[in-house]
Protein backbone atom coordinates (compact mmCIF):
# COMPACT_ATOMS: atom_id res chain seq x y z
CA UNK A 1 0.00 0.00 0.00
CA UNK A 2 1.48 3.05 -1.00
CA UNK A 3 0.87 6.41 0.80
CA UNK A 4 0.30 8.68 -1.87
CA UNK A 5 -3.86 8.54 -2.11
CA UNK A 6 -4.80 6.96 -5.90
CA UNK A 7 -7.69 9.06 -8.22
CA UNK A 8 -9.73 6.55 -7.18
CA UNK A 9 -9.89 6.98 -3.12
CA UNK A 10 -9.87 11.31 -3.85
CA UNK A 11 -13.21 10.53 -5.96
CA UNK A 12 -14.45 7.90 -3.20
CA UNK A 13 -13.65 10.96 -0.38
CA UNK A 14 -15.26 13.62 -2.24
CA UNK A 15 -18.53 11.13 -2.93
CA UNK A 16 -18.89 10.76 0.28
CA UNK A 17 -18.17 14.68 1.66
CA UNK A 18 -21.26 15.49 -0.70
CA UNK A 19 -23.16 12.52 0.50
CA UNK A 20 -23.04 14.39 4.41
CA UNK A 21 -23.64 17.52 2.36
CA UNK A 22 -26.74 15.92 0.74
CA UNK A 23 -27.90 14.41 3.92
CA UNK A 24 -31.51 15.24 5.44
CA UNK A 25 -31.48 17.76 7.98
CA UNK A 26 -33.60 16.94 11.56
CA UNK A 27 -36.10 19.49 10.13
CA UNK A 28 -36.46 18.24 6.71
CA UNK A 29 -36.60 14.42 8.76
CA UNK A 30 -39.75 16.31 10.72
CA UNK A 31 -41.77 17.54 7.85
CA UNK A 32 -41.78 14.06 6.10
CA UNK A 33 -43.19 12.72 9.27
CA UNK A 34 -45.88 15.13 9.28
CA UNK A 35 -46.29 14.74 5.71
CA UNK A 36 -46.76 10.45 6.40
CA UNK A 37 -49.25 11.20 9.50
CA UNK A 38 -51.33 13.67 6.74
CA UNK A 39 -51.34 10.72 4.17
CA UNK A 40 -52.07 8.31 6.64
CA UNK A 41 -55.21 10.17 7.77
CA UNK A 42 -56.40 10.98 4.59
CA UNK A 43 -55.81 7.44 3.21
CA UNK A 44 -58.50 6.44 6.46
CA UNK A 45 -60.82 9.15 5.49
CA UNK A 46 -60.91 7.21 1.94
CA UNK A 47 -61.39 4.34 3.83
CA UNK A 48 -64.45 4.88 5.53
CA UNK A 49 -66.06 6.50 2.87
CA UNK A 50 -65.03 3.64 0.56
CA UNK A 51 -66.61 1.56 3.24
CA UNK A 52 -70.13 3.31 3.63
CA UNK A 53 -70.05 3.28 -0.44
CA UNK A 54 -69.84 0.05 -0.17
CA UNK A 55 -72.51 -0.53 2.28
CA UNK A 56 -74.81 1.81 0.59
CA UNK A 57 -74.74 0.27 -2.61
CA UNK A 58 -75.20 -3.07 -1.23
CA UNK A 59 -78.60 -1.69 0.42
CA UNK A 60 -79.08 -0.07 -3.14
CA UNK A 61 -78.83 -3.33 -4.80
CA UNK A 62 -81.31 -4.98 -1.79
CA UNK A 63 -83.93 -3.08 -2.11
CA UNK A 64 -83.63 -3.02 -6.03
CA UNK A 65 -83.94 -6.77 -5.85
CA UNK A 66 -86.49 -6.81 -3.40
CA UNK A 67 -88.75 -3.98 -5.89
CA UNK A 68 -87.41 -6.18 -8.61
CA UNK A 69 -89.18 -9.27 -7.18
CA UNK A 70 -92.67 -7.36 -6.47
CA UNK A 71 -92.55 -6.19 -9.51
CA UNK A 72 -92.46 -9.43 -11.65
CA UNK A 73 -95.05 -10.42 -8.88
CA UNK A 74 -97.51 -7.59 -9.66
CA UNK A 75 -97.09 -7.91 -13.54
CA UNK A 76 -97.22 -12.19 -13.46
CA UNK A 77 -101.17 -11.40 -11.10
CA UNK A 78 -101.69 -8.56 -13.91
CA UNK A 79 -101.33 -10.82 -16.42
CA UNK A 80 -103.29 -13.12 -14.77
CA UNK A 81 -106.04 -10.82 -14.38
CA UNK A 82 -105.93 -9.64 -18.08
CA UNK A 83 -106.51 -13.59 -19.36
CA UNK A 84 -109.53 -14.19 -16.87
CA UNK A 85 -111.36 -10.96 -18.26
CA UNK A 86 -110.21 -11.96 -21.53
CA UNK A 87 -111.93 -15.53 -21.11
CA UNK A 88 -114.96 -14.20 -19.72
CA UNK A 89 -115.18 -11.56 -22.67
CA UNK A 90 -115.14 -14.40 -24.66
CA UNK A 91 -117.41 -16.70 -23.11
CA UNK A 92 -119.85 -13.65 -22.69
CA UNK A 93 -119.45 -13.00 -26.47
CA UNK A 94 -119.67 -16.12 -27.45
CA UNK A 95 -122.87 -16.53 -25.40
CA UNK A 96 -124.33 -13.66 -26.47
CA UNK A 97 -124.03 -14.71 -30.08
CA UNK A 98 -125.79 -17.87 -29.36
CA UNK A 99 -128.40 -16.34 -27.93
CA UNK A 100 -128.38 -17.41 -24.35
CA UNK A 101 -130.02 -16.30 -21.69
CA UNK A 102 -126.63 -14.24 -20.37
CA UNK A 103 -127.54 -10.84 -21.59
CA UNK A 104 -131.33 -11.07 -20.80
CA UNK A 105 -132.58 -11.56 -24.22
Amino acid sequence: MSHVPSYESKIEVIEEQQLDLDAAKEEDLDKSKEHVKDLHRILSEIKMKQTSERHRLELHQEINLHSHARMVLRSLLETALFIGVTGFQVFTIRKWFQGGPLLGR
